[in-house]
């Protein structure tokens, strides 16, 4: 692989997943004209195409886990006071959930707040 397409890749992948989709898509179209030969393009694609999915990846995951964070807040406020099998039970399932989603929630505001200092 050439100096410049190692050059870029590197870029890419140091860049991640912190910025926002329509950034990521420009840098690797600009990064693909810039490619010099069929070899260099392919090791771009491949590097892109894997940063994208991990993007993907952590996009589904982190959905899926606010998911769980809300159904275990909402069946914690539902089954409040009338669970047959303990009434610690449905507390247990809100502080879960609220923990779950106080989690998720600071974990886009560290991504976002990291995203807008490197941008500055």
């Amino acid at each position: 692989m050439g100096e410049r397409a190692a050059r870029v890749a590197g870029d890419v992948q140091e860049e991640k997943e912190s910025r926002p989709p329509e950034v990521v898509l420009a840098s690797i179209l600009a990064s693909l004209r810039a490619a010099d030969s069929a070899r260099e393009r392919s090791e771009l694609v491949r590097a892109s195409l894997h940063a994208m999915a991990r993007t993907v990846t952590a996009v589904i995951m982190f959905a899926l886990l606010l998911c769980v964070a809300l159904l275990e807040l909402t069946i914690g406020a539902l089954k409040w006071g009338s669970c047959p099998v303990s009434p610690w039970i449905p507390l247990w399932l809100v502080v879960s959930g609220i923990l779950g989603i106080l989690r998720n929630v600071s974990g886009i505001l560290f991504s976002v707040l990291k995203d807008n200092h490197r941008s500055v």
